[in-house]
């Protein structure tokens, strides 16, 4: 999907002070794709282009890549720019000294995601038994953004989370008539990390409803 470029730079006035400001529109552009590394085409990702070397003020541009995974980040002026791509619950890509240029003469690009890590999540009911088909919520976080998953537990009671994205890694798990449990850690790039959790019996809450009097009150909603 397209992206259009932002730039700026703060300036201060001083009151009856006039400024004229001149903007001039740039015609460069980055075309490109984003894949995994067994070549799959990530859709939706997040793409930010910034100067590969220092400018006055501040340029950027952003962008989110299509259903086919391809993108392209408009009105860039000419010259290389770094990409930073990410992906909900992916690891992060980083393409260097991309080429913006002229429509026409695209160079499309393609940014592979990193491998991220690898974390291994058992989970155990009271008995110390693996339970399968544990319901888990997954919550990854980095210095930047948040993404959340859903996944199941197999047959062992075990599964494998793949592509994780440096930063630190929530896991909470529930089966319902056992109980809930929950664990963290944090995993960094082509790491590969264990979490096992132990589901504990949930508490049983007893209440009983009473009149003004103290006498029970029967069929209470």
């Amino acid at each position: 999907e397209d992206g259009s470029a932002l730039t700026g730079g703060d300036v201060v006035l001083e009151e009856s002070d006039r400024l004229d400001v001149e903007l001039e529109l740039f015609e460069g552009r980055i075309v490109g794709e984003v894949r995994d590394r067994d070549g799959r085409v990530v859709p939706y990702a997040r793409i930010e282009a910034r100067p590969s070397t220092q400018v006055a003020g501040e340029l950027s541009a952003q962008a989110r890549s299509g259903p086919d995974g391809r993108f392209v980040l408009s009105g860039l002026p000419r010259g290389a720019y770094d990409l930073d791509v990410r992906a909900g619950g992916r690891a992060q890509g980083v393409y260097r000294q991309a080429p913006a240029e002229d429509p026409g003469v695209d160079r499309p690009i393609t940014v592979v995601l990193g491998r991220g890590a690898e974390v291994d999540v058992e989970v155990r009911g009271p008995t110390g038994k693996p339970v399968a088909g544990v319901r888990l919520s997954v919550t990854i976080s980095d210095e930047q953004e948040q993404a959340s998953l859903e996944a199941l537990t197999g047959p062992s009671g075990r599964i494998r989370l793949q592509g994780v994205p440096p930063g630190e890694v929530r896991v909470s798990a529930y089966a319902r008539e056992l109980g809930r449990a929950s664990g963290k850690l944090s995993v960094a790039e082509g790491e590969m990390r264990r979490l096992d959790l132990r589901i504990e019996p949930a508490g049983t809450l007893y209440l009983r409803v009473v009149g003004e009097v103290g006498d029970p009150t029967p069929r209470t909603r």
